[in-house]
């Protein structure tokens, strides 16, 4: 059984404990239900936090480092708006287009911020992966989101290795490639 099979065994568990199954997705369950579009599956924010700690772990111990990739939607005044059950479909929606079937995909923080995990981006062009996955996101998910949220869009990428230093924090102390 290879490490992702035992996660997904994990996440089924996790779901099991909380007496919920991954069923069919329609755009009124995105919010507390895994999704999945195609082959790119989403998921909880527990979920995500479990499987994004389990690769934490991985990164420390082999000393590769991913990306994690965050999406929510600026609001006047605030850090990020709610992001209701119809445009959190059409966000998902649009991750799965332009991301790895192996890429991890779901709520960072509930209802608020998208996530991805993005592993094993090689060390050819390190540099150019931020920079280049933002604007691939970026033009996607603007061609899904009517005009007036499109210009909310805000994309994040933020380069992990596992360390303790690195570990993700909604403040603004943390480095990240803008």
């Amino acid at each position: 059984m290879s490490v992702g099979q035992r996660a997904l065994g994990g996440v089924d568990q996790l779901w099991a404990e909380r007496g919920r199954s991954r069923g069919p997705v329609t755009k009124d369950r995105v919010s507390s239900m895994p999704i999945a579009d195609g082959e790119s599956p989403a998921c909880d924010e527990d979920t995500f936090h479990y499987l994004l700690n389990i690769e934490r772990k991985r990164a420390t111990r082999s000393g590769r480092a991913f990306y994690l990739l965050l999406v929510d939607l600026k609001d006047e005044g605030r850090l990020g708006m709610r992001i209701d059950g119809v445009v959190a479909f059409k966000l998902f929606s649009g991750l799965g287009r332009c991301l790895r079937g192996t890429d991890l995909i779901g709520w960072y923080r509930a209802d608020h911020v998208i996530g991805a995990v993005l592993a094993e981006c090689g060390t050819e062009h390190e540099a150019e992966v931020p920079r280049l996955v933002r604007q691939r996101l970026e033009a996607i998910l603007s061609e899904v989101l009517p005009p007036d949220l499109a210009c909310r869009l805000r994309v994040r990428i933020r380069h992990q290795t596992g360390a303790r230093r690195d570990v993700v924090s909604t403040r603004p102390t943390v480095q990240e490639h803008t």
